[in-house]
């Protein structure tokens, strides 16, 4: 992979989902099915990158053929500049404008453009860092100030979640890398910040196992004691004060019993549960970048 990201000028994390989601390109497999790029593969990957300084969104050229994907790039050379809404963007800031102006409008198609600008713009770690947190962080404040409807917010959370978890999903992880278990717990529906994390995960090198949202914490613990995982992260966002899952929280250490689990919370509510997850032995991660470190940590 490192090969096809020198050669292409793009990311993993982009290749991967531009072949996911839009089947640009479909490299062969190997028998313990690693992806094999040709060079065909690699011309259309650089091809398809020149193309979108113009403005073209990857859902727009993707199928089309290193021939006519050639012709097109001639023929906006052509013209005495590139359209500036289609440059790649180095300004996470007003890529964040844009994403907003998308979730207000229920734009789901320029969402999802946005997303992949960031990724194309900054690479894997720097997309979340940089663009997916202050995002899901903005779209909640809208929501809880009533700048955005629930139906805003919903529409937000399935694009941003969907193409995060494809994100993971892409992600080829050797079978000998550490499990990490992601979900949100008992009564936490916003699945943002999971989703969040587990793209983070796979980025560092985990096998990530995703379980979405609402889970008591039996089962998330029962399925990491079934995945021989290291370590379990847990997303907090929304209530900040639920007496059931303060409860639950603290019923970690029974269920963990003597596995050696590290159980990571993160999320914007954390705070209201620092009692609980003092008792269940938890470790709070305020930013992604203390989420990496704790994860080497446990690694190491």
């Amino acid at each position: 992979m490192k090969v096809v990201e020198r050669r292409s000028g793009l990311s993993p994390d982009l290749i991967r989902v531009w072949e996911k989601r839009y089947r640009a390109v479909t490299p062969d497999r190997t028998p313990t099915n690693r992806r094999l790029y040709s060079d065909a593969d690699i011309e259309k990957l650089v091809l398809l990158r020149e193309v979108m300084k113009f403005g073209h969104t990857i859902s727009q050229v993707a199928n089309l053929s290193a021939i006519s994907l050639q012709n097109l790039l001639e023929k906006e050379r052509a013209n005495p500049a590139p359209a500036p809404a289609g440059e790649v963007i180095e300004d996470a800031d007003e890529l964040l404008v844009r994403a907003m102006q998308a979730t207000g409008r229920q734009d789901e198609e320029q969402l999802e453009e946005s997303l992949q600008r960031a990724l194309l713009s900054f690479g894997g770690s720097g997309m979340l860092m940089k663009f997916v947190a202050p995002l899901i962080e903005h779209v909640g404040q809208a929501w809880h100030e009533g700048k955005i409807s629930p139906a805003h917010e919903h529409m937000a959370t399935v694009v941003i979640r969907d193409f995060l978890i494809r994100t993971v999903r892409g992600y080829s992880i050797p079978e000998s890398a550490p499990v990490v278990v992601v979900a949100t717990p008992a009564g936490q529906l916003h699945e943002l910040g999971a989703s969040m994390i587990a793209a983070a995960a796979a980025h560092a090198g985990w096998r990530v196992r995703y379980l979405g949202a609402n889970l008591p914490a039996s089962d998330i613990v029962a399925t990491a004691i079934r995945q021989d995982a290291k370590a379990i992260a847990l997303s907090i966002v929304y209530p900040p004060d639920d007496s059931e899952l303060d409860t639950d929280l603290r019923r970690i250490p029974e269920f963990v019993r003597d596995k050696e689990i590290k159980v990571l919370f993160g999320g914007s509510s954390v705070d209201g549960y620092s009692e609980a997850i003092a008792s269940a032995k938890g470790q709070v991660c305020r930013s992604l970048e203390e989420f990496f470190e704790a994860l080497k940590e446990v690694r190491s």
